[in-house]
This record gives C-alpha cells, structure tokens and sequence, in this order.
C-alpha cells in the first residue's frame, strides 16, 4: 500500500498517518491519497488431515508453494483441535496432532 496521489496537506506516513494489517487498511491523522494496493490472490480448498493414535502427522502439499490459513470447517474427533496447538502450517506443509481430526480450509498461494 503505496499513496499514489497526495491529496491533503497532512503528511503520509506509513505506519503513522496510513497503514494495512491483513485485510484491513486504514488512514489516520488527516491522510487523504489515492493508495496503490498490491495483493496476491490465493485458493483454498478442503481437506482432510487426521492425527491417528494421537500421533503427530505432517503432510506436504504439492503444488502449494505457501499456505496462509488453516481453519476447521468439521471437527471430526473428540480431541480438540487448537490452530498452533493440536494443528497447523507451515511453508507448503500441514499437520495435525494429539488427536486432532478434521475437515480443513486450507488457503494458499
């Protein structure tokens, strides 16, 4: 998020006057621009990934070249599923544990 075209006499600066933080993009402090955004579109798609036995369980993603989301769309088990916790991502790769069972979202670029 870049201010293209200043309109107002305030300063414009980022983290200060303007700024963005995951789909929200804000302006403060008498910043008034036309913004130039820049963001990569994503998929997702469901999924599901089970920690057998309790068991830690990994799972690579071929032709994910990065997740940035994870969500329980069912929870099939009775253990509980935590994101961070009893699953989660990173890079291309998913995983699952302690009980965690699961239909999944899982968005990546």
């Amino acid at each position: 998020m870049t201010p293209s075209k200043q309109q107002s006499a305030a300063q414009c600066t980022q983290g200060t006057s303007y700024g963005f933080a995951k789909d929200l993009m804000w302006v403060d402090k008498g910043c008034r621009a036309d913004f130039q955004v820049c963001y990569l579109a994503g998929n997702c798609w469901k999924t599901n990934v089970s920690s057998w036995k309790y068991k830690f369980f990994t799972q690579v993603l071929d032709g994910v070249s990065c997740i940035y989301s994870m969500k329980v769309v069912k929870q099939i088990s009775a253990a509980d599923c935590q994101l961070g916790s009893t699953f989660g991502f990173i890079a291309n790769n998913v995983w699952v544990d302690k009980g965690c069972r699961a239909d999944f979202e899982i968005c990546y670029l």
